[in-house]
């Protein structure tokens, strides 16, 4: 499906044919059916696949942990890249980081994460994205290397390489010219990117799912991403999604619906399973809840935790889960079809979505309801 990577600019000509309308608003139409049946398809996948796993189930080391909580602590970080072992990806010498980056320039920097900043930087040629990383996170960084040296597909980011030097490990990506897809979700409001059409994020989940997809059916092992979100998920010049940040993957040895027991609890608020929050137990079912916020962010354009600005708001309540807030909308929606309405995000109002609405609010207030993880911190 060919997909519009022109933002809407708001303004419509009157003098479009009928017959054009038409067609624009019929495939508009569709796709919204399809974006708002996914919420309902995935919640029901996510509630229905396999049992609960066994606690007896004996867990093995995964793979990106080969080493000792010593080689972590105490290797330099060219001990790091050195212990790695593929010929998949190149290994880039620490002065091609630094010219790259006009050592590290802050014009350079294109986004700051947990484990460290991101650079846009041309090698060789090519324009790359260079995630720079503290040498304590030399865990993070050769989990992400052992997975995207061996995981190929098209909707997961290319490792094209990594690097050492200067106290900090470098990973070298494919770049990805449109950024997050939290950024066009909400920085459209600031008027600092158009709003994305109803089928270019048709087209987004779709991408997601496929990528989610392989890592958890055609893979082997399987892996669980443990941290889906709009922030991870990248955007190229064609606005076709790829899967990014594969720092906190987890590794199933038997099947996905086998899961493995975490030692801690990883991820981020509002996209976390209540049952993996509550139990620590890892499955592809906790990227699948995951993977249906990002699809209520997609459709609300909302973020999945947000301080809550109504009445009754204050210390003890002042975050909103969006899970929560679109549950509550399709449980009250037949007596109230208009809070339903208002959960859209306001940039696609012109699309005319009450009745696709009303077709799926039916059935999503039939949702089986789990109360969700909520945090103050």
């Amino acid at each position: 499906m060919r997909v519009s990577c022109i933002a809407d600019t708001g303004a419509r000509k009157v003098s479009k044919s009928h017959t054009h309308i038409i067609i624009v608003g019929a495939t508009v139409g569709i796709s919204s059916v399809i974006l708002l049946s996914f919420i309902l398809i995935f919640w029901n996948f996510y509630k229905r696949k396999g049992s609960e796993p066994s606690m007896s189930y004996s867990r093995r080391r995964d793979c990106m942990h080969y080493y000792s909580n010593d080689f972590y602590n105490n290797k330099s970080e060219e001990s790091v890249v050195s212990s790695i072992n593929s010929d998949k990806t190149t290994v880039f010498p620490y002065h091609e980081i630094c010219d790259a980056t006009s050592n590290f320039s802050i014009h350079f920097k294109i986004g700051q994460g947990s484990y460290g900043s991101v650079y846009l930087g041309k090698l060789r040629g090519t324009d790359v994205a260079i995630k720079q990383m503290k040498n304590t996170k030399s865990k993070e960084f050769l989990s992400e290397v052992n997975i995207l040296c061996n995981v190929h597909h098209t909707n997961l980011i290319e490792l094209i390489g990594y690097a050492a030097g200067g106290d900090s490990l470098f990973l070298v990506y494919e770049y990805a010219q449109n950024g997050a897809l939290s950024d066009h979700l909400r920085k459209h409001i600031l008027k600092e990117c158009g709003c994305l059409p109803w089928t270019t994020r048709v087209q987004i989940a779709l991408d997601a799912a496929k990528g989610l997809e392989h890592i958890h059916e055609h893979t082997k092992p399987y892996y669980v991403h443990r941290d889906v979100k709009t922030s991870n998920i990248l955007l190229d010049a064609k606005f076709r999604a790829k899967i990014a940040d594969f720092g906190l993957v987890k590794l199933l040895e038997h099947s996905p619906e086998v899961g493995a027991a975490a030692s801690r609890i990883v991820g981020t608020f509002g996209y976390l399973a209540p049952e993996y929050v509550r139990d620590g137990y890892v499955t592809t079912k906790s990227d699948v809840y995951s993977f249906g916020v990002v699809l209520m962010e997609l459709i609300t354009g909302q973020p999945a935790l947000s301080k809550d600005t109504g009445p009754g708001s204050g210390q003890y309540h002042e975050h909103r889960s969006l899970v929560e807030y679109i549950l509550s909308a399709l449980s009250d929606h037949l007596d109230s079809p208009t809070k339903l309405t208002k959960c859209i995000d306001p940039s696609l109002t012109y699309y005319h979505k009450e009745s696709l609405l009303q077709r799926v609010g039916r059935p999503g207030a039939s949702m089986h309801k789990e109360q969700s993880f909520l945090t103050s911190c």
